[in-house]
Order: C-alpha cells, then sequence, then structure tokens
C-alpha cells in the first residue's frame, strides 16, 4: 500500500501504478486536490450520530460497518477493477465500499474529492479486504452467478441522496423501473426531477444499481459510465434471470 505523501497528486501515483488507466482522468488542476489528513469515521454527519458507518438510514446489511474495519486512522483506498466493461475504480473508506465508477464518467475526481472531504480520510492506493470482496463479488456477477452483493457500502451524503439510493437497492435484479415509478415508491411523486438527480449522484455503480431506472416510455434515458453500458447491464441480468434480452428500449 502506498500512502501519498502531501503535496504529491493521487492521479500520478495512479498513473505510475496503473500505465493503463485513462488520461482523461488525469486533469492538471486535480493532480494536488486529493492528499488528505489520517482522521471516515467522523465524516460530517447528517444526524448528531458520532459515526456515520452507523448512521445509515437503512438496515439493509450490505450498509453495516464490516467487522475489523475499525482504526484511528481514517483511509480510502483505491484500486482499478477489471470488468467486460472495462476498468473499474473502487474506493473503500474504513465503513466500506464508497466508490465504483468507470473513469470516462464526467466528474470521478470531484466525488473522490467529495469523499475524501466527507471522510476527513487520507487517499491511498493499494488493496484491502473490501476492496478484495468487491472485485471478488463483481466477478461473480459479471458472469452470470451473482444477483446481489454482500460487500458493506459506506455512502456519506444528504440524508434525502441515502433514502434515494437505499430505494435503488430495492430494484430486483433483471428488473427496471421508471424514474416517476421510483418517486412514488418514495412518496416523492412532485420530486421526480429531485429523485433522478440523487440516482445521478451514486457514486457506487451496478452495486447500487441506478442502471435499472429508465425512463418512463421505456427509454435508457443517461448513465454516468454511458448508454451502450447500461444496455449490455440491463441485457446481462434479464439473461440471467430468464427474461428477454432487448435491443434499445426497455418496458
Amino acid at each position: 500500500m502506498i500512502i501519498l505523501p502531501d503535496n504529491y497528486g493521487i492521479y500520478r501515483k495512479l498513473r505510475e501504478q496503473e500505465p493503463a488507466f485513462p488520461d482523461t482522468l488525469f486533469g492538471l488542476k486535480q493532480r494536488q486536490e486529493f492528499i488528505g489528513q489520517p482522521a471516515c469515521m467522523n465524516s460530517k454527519p447528517i444526524t448528531k450520530a458520532k459515526n456515520p458507518c452507523s448512521s445509515s438510514p437503512t438496515n439493509h446489511p450490505a450498509f453495516q460497518k464490516p467487522e475489523g474495519s475499525g482504526g484511528s486512522e481514517n483511509r480510502i483506498v483505491i484500486k482499478r477493477i477489471a470488468s467486460p466493461l472495462g476498468s473499474l475504480w473502487a474506493g473503500a473508506s474504513n465503513c466500506g465500499l464508497c466508490l465504483l465508477e468507470f473513469p470516462e464518467k464526467n466528474g470521478v475526481e470531484a466525488e473522490l474529492n467529495d469523499l475524501r472531504k466527507q471522510c476527513s480520510a487520507t487517499v491511498v492506493y493499494g488493496t484491502n479486504s473490501i476492496l478484495e470482496q468487491t472485485e471478488k463479488e463483481l466477478g461473480e456477477y459479471f458472469t452470470g452467478i451473482r444477483k446481489s452483493f454482500d460487500v458493506s457500502l459506506h455512502f456519506p451524503g444528504s440524508l434525502f441522496r441515502r433514502k434515494v439510493w437505499q430505494s435503488l437497492l430495492e430494484i430486483p435484479y433483471g428488473q427496471t423501473i421508471s424514474y416517476s415509478r421510483q418517486a412514488k415508491k418514495m412518496n416523492l411523486e412532485g420530486a421526480v426531477r429531485a429523485v433522478a438527480h440523487a440516482n445521478g449522484m451514486n457514486r457506487i455503480a451496478i452495486l447500487i444499481p441506478c442502471h435499472r431506472v429508465i425512463g418512463e416510455n421505456g427509454s435508457l434515458t443517461g448513465y454516468g459510465g454511458g448508454l451502450y453500458r447500461k444496455q449490455w447491464l440491463l441485457n446481462h441480468e434479464r439473461k440471467h434471470s430468464g427474461g428477454p434480452v432487448q435491443g434499445t428500449l426497455f418496458h
């Protein structure tokens, strides 16, 4: 594991360790912005809870703090995970998986920087048990063996966003839901746009399945990782759940 010293860009180190990492993610303005200080147990809570790992608005087992994840130093450990859809960049805080994104998504640098600030954490390049478990479970997912995930998740954010992300976890594998239906299930019929925006702010692709939300007319609408990936994921899940594999529209 490499702990990055002050004034040394996290993305520069990633470039050295992962030569295949796309240059598009190495913005010069961000190179010096991703170094924090040790101190995610003290991330900014929405409630007065001292431990954000225990302040999640859901009892879903994936959101619980993993055993042995404590410690006096807060770190976000990041690594590259290969997939059939290209590389994914994964990050794990002391509390669980907090980042899983395709590097082409706009704003990945800002997401990591936001996590670093909210968790008051040092960003390091390396691996840990959470990331190893994530890589294993993703491999099983992409082969069609796994239809749900067990790795612990950590997603600091506003209470509203966390509730929206929780609602995404309730969408069954192999099925889709419209943005309006998602908002209605949350009793937020008048906040469809706000719910859709919160979906777009999801930092944990695939595991928190925002790809399962589509337009009212069955169109794919948007996806940070690219619409071709969204369609691939939906086709993959339909195939392995016994449903029909479709073209560009999903009903």
